[in-house]
């Protein structure tokens, strides 16, 4: 074939990548490896300012733990999210999940890293699985890109102990019938010894009500996991 780097350059100049969020040409000014322009990435602000200590959304007029984690109790130590949901996270994760921009996974793998490394450091990544009907179309699952994303990062290790079975998709349920949905269908699959007296980082897109996280932990708090914290690219304030 010989060398195509001239003509990889041409194509480049003639047909350049465009920035995902505005569609300026990346030539020049990529933020990385993932087509976002370095303009875009400094829009993308985490979530900052007083913060529930359990699920991590924003607190208004809390103290310390919001009005919902005082009246359910959550599973895991805590959940942090790189980001609010707003329009264009939204539109970043729909590039990277619906239309397969897999390169994505290393701008939001970075933002997860950096909150990994806050609270939990040497805990072992979990992808929280996907609905089997979704992944089965995509031909991957978006949390367990994310991880090997942060694996690739930083070395974190990585096990995909868990295993959801069919149920209805969690996106249009209240969360009473979000945790009715999953009772029962989110299960380890690894083997229980590899979990044992562990420390657990859930990772997975976006957080909503907490409850497919919530069943998660049951699972693997059964398995004998010692703790478990939960990390998400963007919350659906």
């Amino acid at each position: 074939m010989g060398d195509m780097g001239p003509l990889c350059c041409i194509f480049d100049l003639i047909l350049p990548e465009r920035c995902v969020l505005c569609a300026r040409p990346l030539l020049g000014c990529r933020a990385g490896s993932f087509p976002v322009c370095r303009y875009c990435c400094n829009t993308l602000h985490p979530l900052e300012g007083a913060r529930c200590a359990l699920c991590g959304t924003v607190l208004l007029s809390e103290r310390e733990v919001c009005l919902d984690c005082r009246e359910r109790t959550h599973r895991f130590t805590l959940h942090r999210s790189a980001f609010a949901y707003d329009e264009r996270t939204a539109e970043l994760l729909r590039a990277f999940k619906a239309e397969g921009t897999r390169s994505l996974g290393q701008l939001f793998g970075l933002a997860l890293l950096q909150l990994y490394r806050q609270h939990c450091t040497g805990a072992l990544l979990v992808p929280v699985p996907g609905h089997p009907a979704a992944t089965r179309r995509r031909g991957w699952d978006q949390a367990h890109e994310l991880c090997l994303s942060m694996s690739r990062l930083a070395g974190v290790e990585v096990n995909r102990a868990l295993r959801r079975g069919r149920s209805r998709r969690q996106k249009e349920l209240t969360f009473a019938e979000r945790q009715t949905n999953l009772r029962g269908r989110i299960r380890v699959a690894a083997n229980p010894h590899t979990l044992g007296c562990r420390s657990v980082a859930l990772v997975d897109d976006v957080y909503t009500t907490g409850a497919t996280l919530d069943a998660c932990c049951e699972a693997l708090q059964a398995a004998g996991v010692a703790e478990v914290f939960a990390f998400t690219v963007a919350m659906d304030l």
